[in-house]
């Protein structure tokens, strides 16, 4: 289950395994435990998972790595079909924060915005994109 891959995928996209990166250090691939320290993504690790709990989704795993003391890691869920991935880059700002769920890449930020129905409609077929901009509109509303 937890074999040394070199890619992530949900059959649709893929990210590189983050123990793959040169020169890292604090390699974790495994099971993920509770008391996991996300550091300073612990707020967006919560959010996330409180958002997939109506769906019956939870965390099951984790790939994580630090480099030049930037951490980064690929949380998988009980649903194959979402991942999450952070990866620090090394310069100030650099990086990705995103949820991939199938064919879509939606940034973190925005996927703790969404609404359980907004969540169910992605998880019953809708396009993500949508649902995304039909919440945005109701969040910053016309001038």
């Amino acid at each position: 289950m937890f074999a040394n891959k070199t890619w992530i995928t949900n059959g649709e996209k893929k990210v590189k395994n983050p123990v793959k990166y040169q020169g890292v250090t604090g390699i974790y691939q495994g099971q993920l435990e509770p008391n996991y320290d996300f550091k300073h993504q612990t707020g967006n690790f919560i959010a996330i998972k409180k958002s997939l709990e109506h769906v019956q989704v939870h965390p099951t795993e984790i790939y994580s790595s630090e480099r030049a003391g930037k951490s980064s890691f690929v949380v998988c869920f009980s649903n194959p079909d979402i991942f999450w991935n952070k990866y620090e880059g090394e310069g100030y700002g650099s990086g990705q924060n995103y949820i991939y769920y199938k064919s879509f890449k939606i940034k973190t930020t925005i996927w703790i915005c969404l609404t359980s129905d907004d969540i169910d409609k992605i998880f019953a077929g809708s396009d993500p994109d949508i649902v995304i901009s039909q919440r945005l509109k109701a969040l910053v509303p016309n001038k």
